[in-house]
């Protein structure tokens, strides 16, 4: 057990402990044995280092990662699906990440460990089955791993948190485009061709007819008022919205309910990833072609169509109009003519 101790012909209180990795270590505390205020203060120091050493031989049985941040993950988020799954996600890329480090448990992770995470992950590890991303997906697996130190400090696994306040920021997304009607006929030609899932081809024609983000095109069938028209969405942080159902979309949702299924589709654990793979192979994600642009397609063309923006951003549930913004692509010639009105 750590210990304090004084040496011959030094003036300064000495400690001995074992480390993380159970290695005995000594050195100087830098405090004087002849201050008592500065004894104090070597106390603190040795609690601190009873208490690592105490979590650390825990360690061996109770707090290694594996024995604890999944069964975390699936109890804390089991009510957020949504968030669980992208949570489980990161924790796929962070687990690999701290084995390769030897890292088995929070109290061996520093900030420096956080600080390599981002440009290991860019890189991608495609031998572990991780693959190339950006520096925010990257850093929104820091988040994820911070909210997992948050609960390791709870548990008193560790003192501090390593993952906060790293001073990371997130960098500004490339605008993602519009899609021209050459692309909306190639998306739904290679849809057949290829044989895609049904998820797949539903999830689009919802998503470009209802200006609906990916995870809001699986609608229980009972939340759609075929006799109104409408459909009860379920929007981000478990929010409801209702909207209009786009009258090019409703034989489609009719058909979906007289096949009897209880949701218009359902989608595979990395649903993104699937349709970048497609917009990859169909030569779409050269131009920087997501599903999100579904989104970004519809607010933009029903802007150009002279539709009040409020209107617009109460159809597709944005809350500001600063972020609803962001996503209209319009033009020179969406504006060519619009002086010829200003009368100076």
């Amino acid at each position: 057990m750590a210990s304090l101790y004084e040496r011959k012909n030094s003036p300064f209180i000495w400690i001995k402990y074992k480390d993380a990795a159970g290695i005995q270590k000594a050195h100087t505390t830098g405090l004087r044995h002849d201050v008592p205020a500065q004894k104090r203060k070597a106390k603190v120091l040795l609690n601190e280092k009873i208490l690592i050493e105490l979590k650390t031989e825990k360690g061996k049985t109770g707090d290694t990662w594996n024995s604890w941040v999944v069964d975390f993950l699936e109890t804390q988020y089991a009510a957020k699906l949504a968030t669980l799954e992208r949570y489980k996600i990161s924790w796929q890329s962070l687990s690999p990440y701290l084995a390769q480090q030897k890292i088995v448990r929070p109290l061996q992770l520093t900030f420096r460990h956080c600080e390599l995470y981002i440009p290991w992950r860019i890189a991608g590890q495609p031998q572990l089955g991780i693959y190339k991303c950006g520096h925010n997906t990257a850093l929104y697996d820091l988040k994820v791993l911070r909210v997992i130190c948050n609960r390791a400090k709870k548990l008193k696994f560790i003192t501090e948190n390593p993952a906060s306040a790293l001073g990371i920021h997130q960098r500004k997304p490339a605008e993602k485009p519009e899609l021209t009607d050459e692309d909306l006929a190639l998306i739904r030609k290679k849809l057949r061709e290829l044989r895609m899932p049904d998820w797949m081809k539903t999830s689009f024609e919802i998503a470009i007819h209802q200006g609906c983000r990916l995870s809001e095109t699986v609608i229980p069938i009972s939340k759609i008022d075929f006799k109104k028209k409408t459909i009860l969405f379920k929007a981000k942080g478990d929010r409801d919205f209702s909207a209009p159902i786009h009258a090019k979309l409703l034989p489609l949702l009719q058909k979906i309910q007289k096949s009897g299924r209880s949701t218009t589709c359902e989608l595979p654990p990395m649903a993104s990833k699937e349709w970048w793979r497609f917009f990859k192979k169909i030569g779409l994600h050269q131009k920087g072609v997501c599903f999100h642009c579904t989104r970004v397609t519809v607010i933009t063309r029903l802007i150009r169509a002279g539709r009040p923006e409020n209107v617009v951003q109460k159809i597709v549930n944005h809350s500001s109009t600063e972020v609803h913004r962001i996503y209209q692509r319009l033009g020179v010639e969406d504006v060519r003519g619009v002086l010829d009105d200003l009368k100076v």
